[in-house]
């Protein structure tokens, strides 16, 4: 598969990441085994599934599959590997079934299942809860087809949080919630989200690991990124959800 201008397998890039481990263990003096026992999750690619393009979705799925499978061979159940980090609102409806490969690991417990669930607001409209089956909650939609073929797999939203919508069909990729009012607003539409994950839970055994905020601390991504006074408020309101 390519990773940004170059070409990787899997294996290549688990191996990429035991080299990381191992590099940190020299640095640290802590042993590899202290090290792993602190990592859940280690990601495939990012965002490598689209829609309506069936031989680009069985690629990326093959790779997954494949990566998940030298991850567990390597490191068993100590750590899951993070399969799928799909872009928000895909695949299409009837492109969830080419992921069954990936919902197997994942219902085996070896994987666990990644979507970025972003919301579409601005500074008037929030629209996460009328289109919350096609942006945010779109793995819920995935996993009614899952559950279908009798898999229960486990998900992790790595990437969540607004996107400016003048309507809410378009998302701006580049605008994020300094175009929709202040943090303090952003806060309670990510209060709402977190209530729509929490009763999700409630009713198909807590298989939703919660997600990461998109983003804090890069400037790469100013129209997202957040102070470190946000960052304060965003964790006294989340001290609720611990």
């Amino acid at each position: 598969m390519l990773d940004g201008d170059r070409y990787i397998t899997s294996k290549e890039l688990l191996d990429e990441y035991t080299a990381e481990i191992n590099t940190i263990s020299r640095q640290t003096g802590k042993s590899v085994n202290e090290i792993i026992s602190k990592i859940d999750v280690i990601e495939s690619l990012n965002e490598t599934i689209p829609t309506n393009n069936y031989q680009q979705i069985a690629k990326a799925v093959e790779f997954d599959k494949y990566f998940g499978e030298h991850v567990f061979a390597r490191y068993g159940y100590e750590i899951k590997s993070g399969l799928l980090n799909v872009a928000i609102g895909n695949p299409g409806e009837q492109e969830v079934e080419i992921m069954l490969p990936c919902a197997e690991l994942s219902h085996a417990g070896k994987a666990v299942l990644g979507y970025h669930g972003y919301w579409a607001s601005n500074a008037t409209t929030n629209y996460m809860q009328p289109l919350w089956k096609y942006h945010a909650g779109r793995f819920e939609e995935w996993d009614k087809v899952f559950n279908s073929k009798g898999l229960y797999p486990t998900y992790f939203l790595g990437e969540c949080g607004i996107v400016y919508s003048p309507d809410g069909s378009f998302l701006d990729p580049y605008s994020g919630w300094k175009q929709c009012g202040s943090f303090d607003k952003y806060i309670v539409q990510i209060e709402e989200f977190n209530a729509k994950i929490i009763a999700w839970n409630e009713l198909h055994g807590n298989r939703c690991y919660g997600g990461t905020i998109f983003i804090y601390g890069h400037s790469g991504w100013p129209n997202y990124d957040f102070g470190h006074g946000d960052l304060l408020l965003l964790n006294k309101a989340m001290k609720k959800y611990i």
